[in-house]
């Protein structure tokens, strides 16, 4: 029997984090309001991230907190009162990518366990001692590790190590990457990239996705992942829905538990869902570019099921033939992939068969043509009440211990 691995899963959004935790997630990782890599995601208010965390409490789960951007100097104050309040509600582990917020965390927050971001892009034994000795607890290995350098890093330096086994990729390494900031003035280390990466080019044989990856999956090598003794298994996707998210955990738990308990390997259904990317080993198999990056087709992700007809202020109008239950997740996204807005479908009409009247929270810009993406189901939003109600029966009772030690025993009195 092989210790197993913690399945973490993304949790972007309410709807998401129940979809994990049904699914069989150990843990999940996810976003307050603001200082995350992901501010394009759903995330949390300060009620249900106190809320999930009592509920994972409660039920053996953990919680890790994203707080992995960039910071400045101004924004200090409100990190310092967000992490007060992680500390009050027992977050499990603090993500992090700014060398002064670690520093922060370690001198003045002791009780939250720091986990250094993929984003620090860890990619040898030394900057793993140094990452130890600076205080953190787990180290997020950077996804262009091969399987032994992983290994190799590991046995140098005794830590947690956590790795990415499913998900989006990044052409450059997480964190250096300048390419969206460069463009459009948002960068990803403040949690705006807006994926030029995935848009067409043309160097005059034709439009092309030079930069466009294709997504992770070890599903078929996860036996290996188990041996090597890596910590935890990260799946990449907070941008993702609730029906991805729940299928692709209920995959890797059942691949985790085959591979530990040692039995026959369990055949991964790792098939892409219409109009998913397609996926590869990563750089845990090698680094060879046509094995790597999907350069001839958009990626984009969803089932194509209708076209815009017009915009009016916040009210959206689309015909598909297609019938879309509410509480259906949709993307719109112009003629070149860009996407300009993601959303569920609740506040709508029928005007007639085959139309769709969506009323936004907000303006939406337009485009010379626009296409309806469905992204899959996002309904576990119901389910809330039911996690708050759960959350509300723990509670955490004090206990003082007091241990003497002798030459012959060992006296433990608890309070």
């Amino acid at each position: 029997m092989t210790d197993k691995p913690e399945l973490l899963a993304p949790a972007g959004s309410p709807e998401t984090f129940v979809a994990a935790y049904k699914a069989g997630a150990d843990a999940f990782y996810l976003g307050a309001d603001d200082f995350n890599a992901r501010k394009r995601a759903r995330n949390f208010s300060r009620d249900e991230l106190k809320e999930a965390t009592l509920f994972a409490h409660r039920n053996g789960r953990r919680v890790y907190i994203t707080l992995n951007t960039l910071l400045y100097d101004d924004e200090f104050p409100g990190i310092i009162d967000l992490l007060s309040f992680l500390e009050e509600i027992r977050i499990d582990g603090v993500i992090v990518q700014d060398l002064g917020l670690l520093a922060m965390l370690r001198d003045h927050f002791p009780a939250l366990p720091i986990h250094a971001s993929t984003q620090m892009f860890c990619h040898n034994s030394q900057q793993a001692r140094y990452l130890k000795n600076a205080g953190a607890s787990r180290i997020i290995l950077a996804r262009e590790l091969s399987l032994e350098e992983i290994r190799s890093v590991a046995a140098a330096v005794p830590l947690e190590y956590e790795v990415f086994v499913h998900g989006a990729m990044c052409f450059s390494f997480s964190g250096c990457c300048l390419f969206s900031s460069y463009l459009h003035g948002d960068s990803g280390n403040r949690g705006r990239c807006r994926q030029p990466c995935r848009r067409p080019y043309d160097a005059g044989g034709g439009a092309m996705y030079p930069f466009s990856m294709k997504d992770l999956s070890a599903s078929s090598f996860i036996g290996e992942l188990v041996a090597s003794g890596v910590s935890a298994f990260k799946i990449e996707g907070r941008l993702r829905n609730a029906a991805y998210v729940s299928r692709v955990v209920g995959m890797y738990r059942a691949l985790i538990d085959g591979a530990a308990a040692g039995g026959a390997s369990i055949r991964a259904e790792n098939r892409a869902a219409p109009g998913q990317r397609e996926s590869s080993g990563g750089y845990f198999r090698g680094r060879e570019y046509n094995r790597l990056v999907a350069a001839e087709k958009a990626g984009s992700s969803g089932e194509l099921v209708g076209e815009v007809v017009s915009v009016k202020g916040s009210e959206l109008v689309f015909a598909s033939e297609s019938e879309i239950a509410k509480g259906s997740r949709l993307r719109v996204v112009d003629g070149e992939g860009k996407m300009l807005h993601e959303g569920t479908l609740l506040d709508f009409a029928r005007p007639r068969a085959g139309l769709y009247e969506w009323k936004l929270t907000k303006r939406m810009p337009r485009a010379s043509r626009m296409l309806i993406y469905h992204t899959g189901e996002s309904r576990a939003f119901r389910d809330w009440p039911a996690i708050r109600r759960e959350a509300g029966m723990h509670k955490y009772i004090p206990l003082r211990l007091e241990v003497a030690l002798s030459a012959t025993e060992c006296t433990v009195r608890a309070h």
